[in-house]
């Protein structure tokens, strides 16, 4: 009994460690990370996302930004929430296993995660750069299920229950510096992270939706958004209820059908670069032949 015991337990290690042996690239679109962000003062959610490219330097980058910062405790005026708007310029160097970030109010890019860290080596870069505080080291590495995978997860701050995830990122905001161990600062905590609309973390089976504005059981049944807009060619398409399972066309100026997509959920992934910058316009239609138009800027 023993040895099948042991044996179970060896096959389980073996599959596990050749699973987080295989490298998984940050993304570079379709991605939205849910997250809840608590001061002593105020507590609120927000979503963080991925969409369009910019170049800086000559360099590509995937830009980010967060839609709507929803506020549940607003807290006094000198109370400071997560903005919303352009947060960052992203980019992934797969071969370096590496990821680099031009912060919004800075032009040159700084290292935001290094997927080769061993135990005791300092973090370096962007997340290292709060309030001059001691740098963070890692802490132990483990692995964890990420949508049916399991991948490397790196603690480094017990503090905060910080982690860096590959291709998730950090658990702490993303893009957020680490607090070190300094009392009472602000602390976010990742909900979920969802993958070209499919729910990869926490489970598979949770709900993640985009945070645009009020909760959606307050939202008005009608409604058609587009994250962003201008649409830089690839984001997102918000629909109200009942137009999560509907017909999506996307139509020029005069009427001509461009494009169809299908519509299976509340939000979907919308990828539409191979189409000339201009004004277009997106039809919605329900199964129940309600239909909403909408007036789409492609940059």
């Amino acid at each position: 009994m023993k040895r099948f015991l042991f044996f179970i337990f060896l096959l389980i290690s073996v599959q596990t460690k050749s699973q987080t042996s295989v490298y998984h690239p940050f993304p570079d679109s379709g991605a939205v990370w849910n997250f809840h962000f608590w001061l002593f003062c105020a507590e609120a959610e927000y979503s963080l996302v991925l969409g369009g490219d910019t170049v800086i330097n000559s360099i590509t980058y995937h830009k980010t930004f967060i839609p709507y910062v929803l506020s549940l405790i607003p807290g006094p005026p000198w109370c400071t929430l997560p903005s919303n708007g352009y947060k960052g310029a992203l980019r992934h160097d797969s071969a370096a296993r590496k990821v680099y970030y031009v912060p919004a109010s800075m032009s040159s890019e700084q290292i935001l995660y290094d997927f080769n860290l061993q135990v005791g080596d300092t973090v370096p870069g962007y997340l290292e750069s709060w309030g001059g505080l001691p740098v963070d080291t890692v802490i132990s590495i483990d692995s964890i299920l990420v949508g049916g995978n399991y991948r490397k997860r790196w603690n480094i701050n017990n503090s905060y229950d910080i982690h860096i995830i590959e291709g998730l990122g950090s658990t702490y905001g993303l893009v957020e510096p680490s607090p070190g161990g300094i009392l009472d600062g602000p602390d976010y905590r990742i909900n979920c992270f969802s993958l070209n609309g499919q729910v990869l973390y926490p489970d598979t089976a949770i709900a993640c939706p985009l945070i645009t504005g009020m909760h959606h059981d307050e939202t008005p049944s009608s409604f058609c958004n587009l994250l962003p807009n201008p649409f830089p060619g690839k984001g997102y398409l918000e629909a109200g209820p009942g137009f999560d399972h509907a017909e999506l066309l996307l139509l020029s100026m005069d009427g001509r059908m461009i494009c169809q997509y299908p519509v299976k959920d509340r939000l979907t992934f919308l990828d539409l670069e191979e189409y000339p910058k201009g004004f277009y316009f997106l039809q919605l239609t329900a199964g129940n032949g309600s239909r909403i138009t909408t007036k789409l800027v492609l940059q």
